[in-house]
């Protein structure tokens, strides 16, 4: 009995010393290994006990936001994001991270300023500018006003200027060109999306409806029938070819064969009606701003009371309470930098 004690003990006391033993940059290290593996909760535990450790880990705290963020609790990224830019506002990353948080939660003006401190700290960071683009997109489609889409163009124009081999900055900007009824120039972006990823299902929606709204219905046929292949659902698949008898697939994988013109409604993934058939298949939950207090203990009060009216600021009510989590957009890509 006395041996066995002694060795629980024994065991006790070697567990014991590996966690104590922890440095707070080790802790860090792991928790971006978690969310590597997409282990978020393990993750923000590893921030957490790094934060403890060393309360103005600057690091911790915008991994954390991260690990949030990829879990879904938007509020809880923007303000540890906020504490980390109270911390360092020399780091273009963090701002372009809480401008994607904004953008997630409808925020767009204070994603675009986000965004536009990003590009001057780093005026080479590609994923700024689309990001920026993103934002001015969405708040196109908010508030119908046209300029913010020929704003998005530029600043998906600039990106692609920085880096030419990504094909969501092509698909983007097509989408921002058909927004303003620019069809040719949307298939000629979609057509490039599509030669640096063959793959990609959107760029053949969106260029198939393109084509549709071009009135080239047999290219518009060939892509949406190529998207449905890749990906196994695409807003109402027409079958031309079929004369009088016109197939139609829905997002929810329904067929429908109907006795009818050649003039079938096609479900734009722009529209409020396609948005709202996303939700239905999968309506996240909305986030909010309560329990978001850090678990770090500040060695000076001043610069805690600072901090927490940084993140206050950025979190206030009048910009946050009422914000809500969109569902999924499949034309949005957003570039995360880690």
């Amino acid at each position: 009995m006395k041996r066995l004690f002694l060795l629980l003990s024994l065991v006790l006391v070697f567990s014991l010393n590996n966690v104590f033993a922890e440095t707070a940059q080790e802790w860090l290290a792991e928790g971006k290994a978690d969310i590597t593996d997409k282990k978020y909760d393990a993750a923000i535990t590893c921030f957490n006990n790094a934060i403890t450790l060393e309360p103005l880990y600057t690091e911790a705290f915008y991994n954390r936001g991260i690990a949030y963020d990829d879990k879904g609790s938007t509020a809880k990224a923007v303000a540890d994001y906020t504490k980390a830019l109270y911390l360092d506002q020399t780091q273009a990353t963090y701002f372009n991270a809480r401008g994607n948080a904004y953008v997630k939660m409808a925020n767009y003006d204070l994603a675009i300023a986000d965004y536009t401190k990003a590009i001057k700290i780093s005026p080479t960071l590609s994923e700024a500018y689309y990001n920026r683009g993103i934002a001015y997109k969405d708040k196109g489609d908010s508030t119908k006003v046209t300029a913010d889409y020929t704003k998005a163009i530029a600043d998906y124009t600039k990106a692609i200027s920085l880096d030419a081999t990504k094909a969501a900055y092509y698909n983007n900007r097509g989408n921002a060109y058909t927004k303003l009824k620019q069809y040719g120039q949307a298939i000629i972006d979609y057509t490039k999306a599509i030669a640096l990823s063959p793959t990609f299902a959107d760029a053949y929606i969106n260029r198939g409806l393109a084509y549709f709204n071009t009135k080239d219905y047999v290219n518009s046929e060939a892509d949406l029938n190529k998207a449905r292949e890749l990906s196994g659902t695409v807003p109402y698949m027409v079958n031309t070819a079929g004369g009088a008898n016109i197939q139609k697939q829905d997002i929810t994988g329904t067929t429908v064969t109907t006795s009818t013109t050649r003039k079938v409604k096609i479900i734009d993934p722009f529209s409020e009606e396609y948005k709202n058939m996303l939700k239905k298949k999968a309506a996240p939950a909305n986030d909010t701003l309560s329990n978001t207090t850090s678990n770090a203990t500040e060695s000076s009060e001043n610069t805690l009371d600072k901090l927490k009216a940084a993140v206050a600021e950025a979190t206030n009510s009048s910009q946050l309470s009422n914000a809500t989590v969109e569902g999924p957009k499949e034309e949005i890509k957003i570039f995360k930098s880690k």
